[in-house]
């Protein structure tokens, strides 16, 4: 699935809108110069109710089923960009006690994780769901029960973009 991230248009991806993406054109609304990103089918409302609310996404993925070293696991994630989100902190260190007092870090969900790395001099939160699990059909439906996740944990979360982020009270 394709999402326009300035009007949040999802579509199908077909010649005409692979046309629209070259010229950075939105295909539904004509927004300019904007980007269009692929998304995971499951976890485009995620990303979009966060990017909606000012959480600003780099990455997500809704869960590939991998077999490294003969175990199975899956892993679902997601990626916020907190350098673009503007939020003040001095260094790593402060970086991580503020975010443990923040909703965004605060108000996960039993079952979501989270890391902070430094990438090309952006700080990105990394919120992630691992399991792993043998049975095929279960697998399955604990992929589907992680990207729920993510989206009810994208709806709880506060408006960035109207609210001042506050601190979790104690």
């Amino acid at each position: 699935m394709l999402v326009c991230m300035n009007c949040f248009s999802k579509f199908k991806e077909n010649l005409l809108i692979r046309l629209a993406k070259q010229e950075k054109e939105c295909p539904i609304y004509g927004c300019k110069g904007i980007d269009i990103v692929r998304l995971d089918d499951s976890m485009a409302d995620a990303v979009i109710t966060l990017n909606r609310k000012g959480y600003i996404t780099n990455f997500s993925s809704q869960g590939d089923i991998n077999d490294q070293k003969k175990e199975n696991y899956f892993q679902t994630y997601l990626s916020i960009n907190l350098t673009k989100m503007n939020l003040k902190f001095k260094g790593f260190k402060d970086c991580i006690s503020l975010l443990e007092r923040y909703p965004i870090v605060a108000s996960l969900p039993e079952g979501l994780s989270y890391e902070v790395n430094i990438y090309n001099n952006e700080y990105l939160l990394t919120i992630e769901f691992i399991d792993q699990i043998e049975d095929n059909a279960e697998r399955f439906e604990r992929m589907a029960y992680a990207q729920a996740l993510f989206f009810k944990y994208s709806q709880s979360l506060p408006d960035f973009n109207r609210k001042a982020f506050y601190r979790k009270e104690d």
